[in-house]
C-alpha cells in the first residue's frame, strides 16, 4: 500500500534473539612462557552477532580482547591479548556479550600459574564472616606462598591453607552478584575466577513507617530485610518514587533513609534498593498516599448550631486520625471523631451557615483537599411565630420583637439586622439567643408597615411566614354615642373609629376622661362597619363636657383623644332650708343647706367646683352622692345677692331660680303709735312697718325701742311685727329689729317715751342748818331703765351728790346740804 497507509503497532517485549554460546576455543591451552608477549584466540559457537550488530564485549582468560573480528555468527577471531605477568591469566572463561546477552564458558587453561577453578558455596550472606572455599591447582605448598585472597576486589577477613588445589577463606562482608575471585601469591602471581561467586540477593520485608502522607513532612524510614548493604556498600534507597537524601547502614538487615520529603507528591508505593551490581523492588511494603481528596459528604446538611457527626467520603486521608490535621466546613475547624478508614473520616460540624459550604481535609503535612467537589449545607432558617404578634403603626412606636423558629443563628453567626424584617421593615439590632429564637429590637413603625411577613435571611438562606404579624394602623376615635351621659356613668358606650384591633385582645385600655371605661369588648364586625371599628364599653362616672374618650392598643399605642363626650350638667331640685335671712357682721351665724338634684358628680376624684347659694359661695361643700350636696358655713352675715342656688360640677353650672327665700337685714319704715303718751310707762302693744322681717315669729330675735325692749313680738308678716313696749325714756329713739341671723334694722328716729314725771318727794320738808345733810326718796315715773340713764336730781337748787336708781319710778338722791 502506500506509504500514507501504512500503520505501525504499538510498541511490545514479545520476541527475543538466541543468547550467544560458545562451543570451544582455540587454542584451548597455553602454557606460560615469557618468551610469548601476546595471544590470538579464535572462539567458536553460535549467534555471535552480525555486523551491524557485533559483541559488545569478548574476554578471555579474565582479559578483555583489545581487537576482536566477526568472522561469521559462530566464529569470532579475538586478537592481542598482552600475555599475563607471570603467566597469571585472570580464569579459565571465556566471555561473549552480544545484545545484552552473555555467554560464558571454561574452556581456556595455562598452565605454569596458580588458578582457581571454582568455589564453594557459590553464594553467601552480605556480612560475610562465612568459610569460602577456592578450588584450583598450582595455588601454593602452604600458607605463605599466599599473598592475598579478595573477593571483587575486596580481601578475605582470614586465609586458611588447606593443598595446592584448596585453600579457605574468611568471605568479607559485600554485596554483588557473578563476582570474581583473585588469589595473589607470594611471588606477586594473581589468578582470577570471573563471575565465581555471589553474595545472596537482598530481600526487603519490612518498612517503617510503613505509609507516607504528601505534604511538607520529613520523614525517616527504616528498611528491615536480609542481605540489603554492609559497612563499605551504601545502597541508593529510592521510596515511593523519592531517593533518599542521606542513608545510614545499621547492618546487613537494616538500613535507615534519613529526611525523606513527599513535598512533591510520591510517585508509586514501591521500596527500591539499588546497588552498583545488584538490585531490588518491592512494591507492597509501603503505602505511599497521594493528595488528599474529598468526594462526598453524608449527610451533606445539618444545623446552623453544629455538633452533627458527619462523614467525609474521599482517599489519602492517611492510617490514624492523628494524619488529620483538620476539617473544615466554611472555613472553621471541625472536631475530629474518628478515622473510619483511609477514605473516611467522621467529624462533628462547627456551626456556622449557608449553602454549599467548602468541606477541606489537611493532612498533617499541611496538604489539603480542593475546596470544590465536596460541600456542605447548614439547614435553612424557618420562622414560627413572632410575640408581639400584634403591631400599629405610629411616628414615635418602636418595637422589639421575639422571633422563634429554627436554624436562626447560632453563638458564631446571626444575620444581619437588615436581613431581619418584620411587616417589610428592618431590625436596627438583631441579637441570636439561641437557633430558635431571635431578637430583632428597634423597629420604628413611624413609616407604617408594609406587609404582615416575617422574614429572616442568614447564609444566603431565606426564611418567610406570611401573614404572622397582625399590623394594625393607630386606633382612631370618630364617635362616641351616646354624646351624653349621667354623671354616675354606668351606660353603654359605643366608640366608632378604626384601627381597635381584630379581637378584643388587641385592645388594652377604653377611657374616658383618663378613666376606664370597662369591661369592654369589640363590636361585631358588619358590612358596613368592618372588624376594629367599633369598641363597647361601660361608662365610668365623671363630669364635665366634651371629655377625651381614648382607645388604647396591646401593641402599646392610642387614641388621639376625641372630645366627643360629655356629662349631664347638675341638675337642683331643692335647698333645705329655703329660707335665709341676712345676719351682720361680726355675729358667726351660718347655714348648713342640703342640695338635693342630680348631675353632682359620684367618683372621689370629681370635686363640686362651687356651691352658690343666694349669691354667696358655700365655704365649704361635702357631696353625699350624685343627687346631694351639702353646703355648709354658709354665713348670714352681709346679705343676700339673690335668691337661687347654683352647683359648679365640671365646669357645668346648674342653677335653680327662686331656690331659696333670702331675706336682707329688717327694714324698719313706721312705728304705730309713734310715742307713749304717760311718760315712762310701757305696756302697750306697738305696730312696727317695714320689710324683711321673716316669714314666722321665730325669725325675729329682739325689738328694742331704743334701750326698751319690745316683748311678746308677733310677726305679722314680713313686712309687719307687734309687739308690747317695755318702759323706757328718750325722745327720738332708734327702733330696731334684730333677726336670728344677727340682722337688724339700720338707726332711725322713729319712737318717743314721754317726760319724767315727779309725783313725790320725801321727806317733803327739811330744816334749814348748815351742819345737817339731807336724804331724799323721789317718786314718779320715766326715771329710766337703768342707773345710767339719769342725769342728774335736783332738790331745790341743790344737786344731789349721789343717786341711786331704784326703779323707773323710784330715785333716792342723798347728801344735800
Amino acid at each position: 500500500g502506500k506509504a500514507s497507509n501504512l500503520f505501525q503497532s504499538p510498541g511490545n517485549r514479545l520476541w527475543s534473539y538466541r543468547p550467544p554460546a560458545i562451543s570451544s576455543l582455540s587454542p584451548a591451552s597455553v602454557t606460560f612462557s615469557t618468551n610469548v608477549t601476546e595471544y590470538n584466540f579464535t572462539i567458536f559457537g553460535t549467534n555471535f552477532g552480525n555486523p551491524a550488530e557485533p559483541p559488545t564485549e569478548v574476554k578471555v582468560g579474565g582479559f578483555a580482547c583489545p581487537r576482536f573480528e566477526l568472522v561469521n555468527s559462530s566464529e569470532l577471531r579475538c586478537l592481542g591479548i598482552p600475555a599475563p605477568l607471570g603467566g597469571a591469566w585472570l580464569s579459565t572463561t571465556v566471555i561473549v556479550a552480544v545484545g545484552g546477552q552473555v555467554a560464558t564458558s571454561s574452556v581456556f587453561s595455562f598452565s605454569g600459574a596458580p588458578r582457581i577453578t571454582g568455589a564453594s558455596p557459590p553464594t553467601g550472606p552480605s556480612a560475610g564472616g562465612f568459610n569460602l572455599t577456592l578450588a584450583g591447582a598450582e595455588l601454593g605448598s602452604s600458607l605463605s606462598d599466599i599473598a592475598s585472597v579478595s573477593v571483587n576486589g575486596r580481601r578475605c577477613l582470614q586465609e586458611y591453607f588447606v593443598s595446592s588445589e584448596v585453600v579457605v577463606c574468611t568471605a568479607p562482608p559485600g554485596v554483588g552478584i557473578d563476582l570474581p575471585l583473585r588469589l595473589v601469591s607470594s611471588s606477586g602471581v594473581s589468578v582470577q575466577l570471573d563471575r565465581a561467586f555471589s553474595y545472596a540477593v537482598p530481600v526487603l520485608q519490612f518498612v517503617s513507617p510503613s505509609h507516607l502522607l504528601t505534604g511538607d513532612l520529613m520523614y525517616n524510614v527504616t528498611v528491615a530485610g536480609t542481605n540489603l548493604a554492609t559497612a563499605l556498600d551504601v545502597p541508593e534507597l529510592v521510596i515511593a518514587g523519592v531517593r533518599c537524601p542521606d542513608v545510614v547502614v545499621v547492618n546487613s538487615s537494616v538500613v535507615v533513609c534519613f529526611g525523606l520529603s513527599g513535598a512533591d507528591g510520591w510517585l508509586g508505593s514501591a521500596v527500591a534498593l539499588a546497588h552498583p551490581a545488584v538490585s531490588v523492588r518491592s512494591a507492597d511494603l509501603l503505602t505511599a498516599f497521594g493528595l488528599p481528596s474529598v468526594v462526598a459528604v453524608s449527610p451533606p446538611g445539618g444545623s446552623v448550631e453544629g455538633g452533627d457527626v458527619i462523614r467525609i467520603v474521599g482517599e489519602n486521608f492517611g492510617r490514624r486520625l492523628s494524619e488529620v490535621a483538620s476539617v473544615t466546613v466554611g472555613g472553621r475547624e471541625c472536631e475530629l471523631v474518628s478515622l473510619v478508614s483511609s477514605s473516611i473520616v467522621q467529624v462533628r460540624t462547627p456551626p456556622g451557615t449557608g449553602r454549599v459550604q467548602a468541606v477541606v481535609l489537611t493532612n498533617i503535612g499541611g496538604r489539603a483537599t480542593d475546596a470544590t467537589p465536596a460541600t456542605f449545607s447548614y439547614d435553612a432558617p424557618t420562622v414560627a411565630s413572632i410575640s408581639p404578634d400584634t403591631v400599629l403603626s405610629g411616628p414615635s412606636l418602636t418595637y422589639d420583637f421575639n422571633i422563634s423558629g429554627t436554624n436562626l443563628g447560632n453563638a458564631l453567626d446571626g444575620p444581619n439586622a437588615r436581613d431581619v424584617l418584620v411587616g417589610g421593615r428592618p431590625c436596627s439590632q438583631a441579637r441570636v439567643v439561641s437557633s430558635t429564637l431571635l431578637q430583632c429590637t428597634g423597629i420604628n413603625a413611624g413609616a407604617g408597615w408594609q406587609s404582615a411577613d416575617v422574614a429572616v435571611t442568614l447564609g444566603g438562606q431565606a426564611a418567610v411566614a406570611f401573614g404572622l404579624v397582625s399590623a394594625m394602623p393607630v386606633p382612631q376615635v370618630t364617635t362616641a354615642a351616646p354624646s351624653t351621659i349621667p354623671t354616675t356613668g354606668g351606660v353603654n358606650l359605643t366608640i366608632q373609629g378604626r384601627g381597635f384591633g381584630f379581637q378584643t385582645r388587641d385592645i388594652l385600655a377604653v377611657t374616658v376622661g383618663g378613666r376606664e371605661c370597662s369591661p369592654f369588648e369589640l363590636g361585631e364586625a358588619t358590612s358596613a362597619a368592618p372588624v376594629g371599628s367599633s369598641v363597647i364599653c361601660r361608662a365610668p362616672p365623671g363630669v364635665g363636657t366634651l371629655r377625651a374618650v381614648v382607645v388604647s392598643s396591646r401593641a402599646g399605642s392610642e387614641s388621639t383623644p376625641a372630645r366627643l363626650l360629655s356629662y349631664a350638667a347638675p341638675v337642683i331640685t331643692s335647698a333645705e332650708p329655703r329660707k335665709l335671712l341676712s345676719g351682720r357682721l361680726g355675729v358667726p351665724f351660718a347655714y348648713n343647706l342640703t342640695i338635693r338634684g342630680s348631675g353632682f358628680g359620684s367618683h372621689p376624684e370629681d370635686a363640686v367646683e362651687s356651691a352658690v347659694v343666694a349669691g354667696r359661695a358655700c365655704p365649704g361643700v361635702i357631696r353625699h352622692n350624685d343627687s346631694t350636696l351639702e353646703c355648709q358655713g354658709l354665713p348670714a352675715a352681709g346679705g343676700w345677692l339673690g335668691s337661687d342656688v347654683a352647683v359648679t360640677v365640671g365646669g357645668q353650672v346648674g342653677v335653680k331660680t327662686a331656690a331659696v327665700d333670702a331675706f336682707q337685714s329688717p327694714r324698719v319704715e313706721a312705728v304705730s303709735p309713734a310715742s307713749l303718751a304717760q311718760s315712762g310707762v310701757g305696756g302697750r302693744r306697738v305696730a312696727v312697718v317695714g320689710s324683711n322681717f321673716g316669714t314666722s315669729t321665730a325669725d325675729i330675735a329682739s325689738v328694742f325701742l331704743g334701750l326698751a325692749e319690745c316683748v311678746d313680738v308677733a310677726l305679722v308678716s314680713s313686712t309687719r311685727l307687734e309687739c308690747t313696749a317695755s318702759n323706757g325714756t328718750g325722745q327720738l329713739l332708734s327702733v330696731e329689729v334684730v333677726n336670728v341671723a344677727g340682722g337688724k334694722s339700720s338707726e332711725n328716729s322713729l319712737f318717743s317715751f314721754a317726760s319724767p314725771a315727779i309725783e313725790s318727794l320725801s321727806p317733803g320738808y327739811v330744816f334749814l342748818s348748815a351742819s345737817l345733810t339731807y336724804d331724799f326718796v323721789i317718786r314718779g315715773t320715766g326715771f329710766g331703765l337703768r342707773p345710767e340713764d339719769i342725769v342728774s336730781v335736783h332738790v331745790g337748787d341743790n344737786p344731789c351728790s349721789n343717786v341711786q336708781w331704784l326703779s323707773s319710778t323710784t330715785l333716792r338722791c342723798e347728801g344735800i346740804s
